[in-house]
Protein backbone atom coordinates (compact mmCIF):
# COMPACT_ATOMS: atom_id res chain seq x y z
CA UNK A 1 0.00 0.00 0.00
CA UNK A 2 0.95 3.38 -0.48
CA UNK A 3 2.87 5.01 2.30
CA UNK A 4 3.68 8.60 1.30
CA UNK A 5 3.16 10.67 -1.93
CA UNK A 6 4.50 13.86 -2.59
CA UNK A 7 4.20 15.93 -5.83
CA UNK A 8 5.86 18.57 -8.32
CA UNK A 9 4.03 20.43 -10.92
CA UNK A 10 6.11 18.28 -13.70
CA UNK A 11 6.98 15.33 -14.51
CA UNK A 12 9.35 13.60 -11.66
CA UNK A 13 12.55 12.29 -13.33
CA UNK A 14 14.46 10.20 -10.07
CA UNK A 15 14.18 9.98 -6.92
CA UNK A 16 16.36 8.72 -4.01
CA UNK A 17 16.39 7.84 -0.42
CA UNK A 18 18.97 9.33 2.29
CA UNK A 19 21.19 6.29 3.64
CA UNK A 20 19.41 6.35 6.77
CA UNK A 21 15.73 5.70 4.73
CA UNK A 22 14.35 8.94 6.44
CA UNK A 23 14.07 11.57 3.29
CA UNK A 24 13.80 11.07 -0.12
CA UNK A 25 15.32 13.63 -3.04
CA UNK A 26 13.57 14.05 -5.86
CA UNK A 27 14.48 15.56 -9.62
CA UNK A 28 11.54 17.03 -11.55
CA UNK A 29 11.07 18.62 -15.05
CA UNK A 30 9.76 21.85 -13.12
CA UNK A 31 13.31 22.56 -12.45
CA UNK A 32 13.33 21.94 -8.80
CA UNK A 33 14.62 19.28 -7.09
CA UNK A 34 13.07 18.94 -3.33
CA UNK A 35 14.06 16.96 -0.39
CA UNK A 36 10.90 15.51 1.49
CA UNK A 37 10.72 13.60 4.71
CA UNK A 38 9.49 9.96 3.78
CA UNK A 39 7.26 9.83 7.29
CA UNK A 40 4.82 12.23 6.95
CA UNK A 41 5.15 13.58 3.19
CA UNK A 42 6.57 17.20 4.12
CA UNK A 43 8.60 19.38 1.98
CA UNK A 44 12.02 19.93 3.84
CA UNK A 45 13.88 21.37 1.02
CA UNK A 46 13.18 22.91 -2.10
CA UNK A 47 16.16 24.20 -5.12
CA UNK A 48 15.82 25.66 -8.19
CA UNK A 49 17.67 25.69 -11.78
CA UNK A 50 17.46 27.30 -15.14
CA UNK A 51 16.28 23.64 -16.76
CA UNK A 52 14.93 20.29 -15.88
CA UNK A 53 16.55 18.61 -13.02
CA UNK A 54 17.45 15.89 -14.60
CA UNK A 55 18.63 13.80 -11.55
CA UNK A 56 19.61 14.01 -7.68
CA UNK A 57 21.68 12.35 -5.15
CA UNK A 58 22.47 12.53 -1.45
CA UNK A 59 25.99 12.62 0.00
CA UNK A 60 27.28 9.35 1.87
CA UNK A 61 26.39 11.52 5.08
CA UNK A 62 23.38 12.97 4.03
CA UNK A 63 24.11 16.42 4.45
CA UNK A 64 24.38 17.65 1.11
CA UNK A 65 22.54 17.25 -2.34
CA UNK A 66 23.91 17.19 -5.73
CA UNK A 67 21.95 18.16 -8.50
CA UNK A 68 22.25 17.14 -12.47
CA UNK A 69 20.18 19.86 -14.99
CA UNK A 70 19.71 20.60 -18.39
CA UNK A 71 20.86 24.54 -18.05
CA UNK A 72 24.46 22.28 -18.28
CA UNK A 73 25.10 22.52 -14.51
CA UNK A 74 25.75 20.23 -11.99
CA UNK A 75 25.13 21.73 -8.40
CA UNK A 76 26.20 21.02 -4.50
CA UNK A 77 23.85 22.14 -2.27
CA UNK A 78 25.36 22.47 1.39
CA UNK A 79 23.23 21.86 4.40
CA UNK A 80 22.28 25.17 4.64
CA UNK A 81 19.98 24.73 1.54
CA UNK A 82 16.72 27.01 2.78
CA UNK A 83 12.96 26.18 1.54
CA UNK A 84 12.32 27.90 -0.79
CA UNK A 85 16.11 28.29 -2.64
CA UNK A 86 15.31 30.00 -5.86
Amino acid sequence: HELTRVTHAGQVLGVVFSADGKQIATASRDSTARVWEVASGHELTRVTHAGQVLGVVFSPDGNQIATASSDNTARIWGPSRELPTT
